[in-house]
């Protein structure tokens, strides 16, 4: 029990990242998170505006890292601009081939039309469309621009012929590299797209920054940069 204790106190501390204006701040279980205060490493806020003529700008779910800092920027409520008396939309972003376009709540959203700011997608791919390559959750934004370009599927039928291979991603001190089965990847090997690896910490009083989990992409590289193990600082 003492060892944890020690661990606790070294945690790192963020400071209040402030409420929006016309908007408010909860914490993930819902419940009211206004009341200024510093929030400790792993905690989480989400913010929303207030009232439907208001649309949130930025990122809606930020959590305060190990460095100190906060995952993103704190977002705004801006009063989307009004084109000929109505409110600014995205156009539609598309359908990629082999693959297909839900809501946010799983039902289908391939029938083309505009989307209002606020409204998301989300992407899949079917069949031997196996890899989708991008983000798979995109969403209009007040500026009436995507928050990502919309993701494409890879065939595998047909990359397979000439399949793109990634170097190996190192492993920093201080961490090992498993792949998601959990079978110990720590020698240097080439990775085929569509290969996977874990990153974790090897010890408890160091914390992850960065992406735990990276593929192997169909362009030859890797989802995400290598995360570093960080000692909390006190």
């Amino acid at each position: 029990m003492q060892y944890f204790l020690e661990v606790e106190k070294q945690r790192a501390i963020c400071g209040d990242p402030g409420i929006p204006r016309d908007g408010s701040r909860l914490n993930p279980d819902g419940s009211d998170a206004s009341d200024p205060r510093m929030f400790e490493e792993g905690e989480s806020v989400i913010f929303s505006c207030n009232g439907e003529s208001f649309a949130l700008h930025g990122t809606s779910f930020i959590t305060c890292l190990a460095d100190g800092t906060w995952s993103a920027p704190r977002p705004r409520c801006i009063n989307p601009p009004v084109v000929e008396g109505q409110r600014a939309t995205c156009d539609d972003p598309g359908i990629p081939i082999g693959g297909s376009r839900l809501n946010p709540d799983g039902s289908n959203s391939s029938y083309p039309r505009m989307f209002e700011i606020g409204e998301s997608v989300n992407y899949t791919c079917e069949g031997k469309y196996s890899i989708l390559e991008g983000t798979s959750y995109i969403t209009c934004l007040a500026d009436g621009a995507w928050s990502e370009l919309p993701p494409r599927c890879i065939n595998l039928q047909v990359v397979d012929l000439k399949r793109a291979t990634c170097i190996y991603p190192g492993i920093p001190k201080g961490r090992s590299r498993l792949y998601p089965v959990g079978s110990n990847a720590v020698r240097p090997l080439v990775f085929q797209m569509g290969e996977s690896v874990i990153f974790t910490c090897s010890a408890e009083s160091f914390a992850l920054h960065g992406a735990s989990f990276i593929t192997c992409l169909a362009d030859g590289t890797w989802s995400a940069p290598r995360p570093r193990c960080i000692n909390p600082p006190v």
